[in-house]
């Protein structure tokens, strides 16, 4: 919510600014653009959400340790170039990382029981993106919105779940370990999105939009669930395997972030 009041601020303030020169990027300059909320997300929150975010990960063993939806596994750009083609066209390159290393820990004690659990979630997706741009309201100096479309393509890495727990009440102790393993998958995406740029100099611009459009993802591989447990020195065991092919495919819209942008003057362009 506070991205979009902050975006909705910018351009309240800037649609009624005006300078002498024009502060936007010409033919043959570049720029990086960085997702600020994009990286937020991956040191704090982990998983971002897509269009897919309504569709359930598959059932198949104990499902319930994965993140629970496959739009949260998919990729989302965090950094992005951008090549002034003419004055009002660019092509894009993005790359997104979505990560997570979720961990749980659990002590409790009293004058009987001592009962001490951890547990640990990991898994990682990238992609990269390639796109197009259109700038339009070329008399504004300042104010720089566009729309465009990209397509995207990326990889899921396995994702790994461990979890262990040690109990005891003086006549009873129990050691439990749990490990889950599934296998990664492949990401597809076609987006149309419109936002804009807000230029505070030549150099420096923020700005944000909207995507829409089509997501898929595909789990495909072998997975694997172990789990040992020692009861007063009994071991026990329970081991299943199996292969599993997942296809999940959506339409959706979502937030494409707040963008910081650096550009880079050329030798010949002139502002």
């Amino acid at each position: 919510m506070k991205r979009y009041l902050l975006l909705s601020a910018v351009l309240f303030f800037s649609i009624p600014v005006f300078s002498q020169n024009n502060l936007k990027p010409v033919e043959g300059e570049f720029g990086i653009s960085f997702a600020v909320d994009g990286l937020y997300n991956i040191a704090v929150r982990n998983w971002m959400t897509t269009g897919l975010e309504n569709i359930h990960t598959v059932e198949t063993g104990t499902n319930y340790i994965l993140p629970s939806t496959m739009g949260e596994i998919v990729p989302q750009e965090i950094i992005f170039g951008r090549y002034y083609v003419t004055d009002d066209m660019t092509i894009r390159l993005g790359l997104g990382v979505n990560t997570t290393n979720q961990g749980t820990e659990n002590d409790f004690s009293d004058e009987t029981i001592t009962n001490t659990s951890d547990s640990r979630l990991k898994a990682c997706s990238w992609g990269i993106s390639a796109g197009i741009e259109k700038h339009i309201g070329t008399d504004l100096n300042r104010l720089d919105p566009f729309i465009g479309a990209s397509i995207k393509g990326g990889g899921i890495s396995g994702i790994k779940y461990e979890y262990n727990e040690d109990f005891d009440d003086g006549t009873t102790h129990i050691i439990t370990t749990e490990n889950v393993k599934y296998p990664g998958g492949c990401v597809f995406g076609l987006n149309l999105f419109a936002g804009f740029n807000y230029f505070f100099n030549p150099r420096i611009a923020i700005g944000g939009g909207i995507q829409w459009g089509y997501n898929k993802t595909k789990l495909k591989g072998d997975w694997t669930y172990d789990w040992m447990q020692d009861y007063n020195g009994t071991m026990s065991e329970a081991h299943s395997s199996g292969s599993m092919t997942q296809r999940e495919g959506g339409l959706g819209t979502w937030g494409a972030g707040v963008n910081l942008s650096v550009f880079f003057d050329n030798s010949t362009g002139t502002r």
